[in-house]
């Protein structure tokens, strides 16, 4: 993504343990978590090398 321009990336991980991953409405992962069983309680975004900015983020509760 090293265009220079904006794109929404919404991840979601439901109570089953789906996750979602969609980079500007498309999927790019699609998978079941079987290895976590509790309830998802934090969000960390790290970038290690680069520039980003992030203009909003939104953490919802799916159940």
């Amino acid at each position: 993504m090293e265009d220079q321009k904006n794109h929404k990336l919404v991840w979601k991980r439901g109570a089953g343990g789906r996750i979602t991953v969609r980079v500007d409405d498309k999927v790019v992962i699609d998978v079941k978590d079987h290895s976590f069983k509790d309830k998802f309680a934090g969000f960390i975004l790290t970038n290690k090398k680069g520039d980003f900015t992030v203009k909003s983020i939104s953490i919802l509760n799916a159940q």
